[in-house]
C-alpha cells in the first residue's frame, strides 16, 4: 500500500514539473520579445519580409531582413536598401547602383536595381532617408506571418 502512494505521489511532481518548465520557457520567450521590441524602438530597427525573389540570391522570397533608418546621404553603392515607393504603398528593397547626387538639404538621388533583375529600377529614387538592410534570415517569413495568424493569436 505505501508503494502505491509514492507511485501517485510522484506523478502529480512529474507532470507539475513538466508544466512548470513549459511556463518558464514561454515566459523567458516572452521576455526575450520585450526585450527585443524595445531595442527595436531605441535603435530604430525593424523587420522587412521579402515575398518576391528580386534580390536572389541574396535575399530569397521567404526572407527576412532587418533594416536601420539612415540618412540617405550615408548610402554607398553595394548598399541594399528599402525606399518607399510614391506611387505604391509597398516598399522597394534593391542594391544601390549608382549614387547621382547628395544634395545640401540632405536628399540623396540614386539608382537601385535588384540582384535577379536585368534591369535597373525604371526611375532614379529621390529621398531624405533610406532603411539600410544590415543582415537578413532565409525562410523564416512564413513561420514569423503564422505567428501572426489570428487562430493562433487567439488560442
Amino acid at each position: 500500500m505505501i508503494r502505491k502512494r509514492t507511485e501517485t505521489a510522484a506523478k502529480p511532481r512529474l507532470a507539475t514539473r513538466l508544466v512548470d518548465f513549459g511556463l518558464t520557457l514561454l515566459a523567458l520567450g516572452g521576455s526575450i520579445c520585450l526585450v527585443l521590441v524595445v531595442l527595436g524602438i531605441a535603435l530604430n530597427i525593424s523587420i522587412m519580409m521579402f515575398r518576391t525573389g528580386s534580390m536572389s540570391p541574396t535575399i530569397t522570397a521567404g526572407s527576412i531582413a532587418f533594416v536601420k533608418e539612415i540618412p540617405a546621404g550615408e548610402i554607398a553603392v553595394g548598399d541594399i536598401v528599402t525606399v518607399q515607393q510614391k506611387e505604391s504603398e509597398l516598399p522597394v528593397t534593391h542594391r544601390v547602383i549608382e549614387i547621382q547626387e547628395i544634395r545640401d538639404d540632405g536628399v540623396a538621388v540614386f539608382r537601385m536595381q535588384g540582384d535577379a533583375n536585368d534591369t535597373a529600377d525604371v526611375q532614379p529614387y529621390s529621398v531624405p532617408t533610406v532603411k539600410r538592410v544590415f543582415i537578413s534570415v532565409p525562410g523564416i517569413a512564413p513561420v514569423i506571418q503564422w505567428f501572426t495568424s489570428p487562430y493562433l493569436l487567439g488560442a
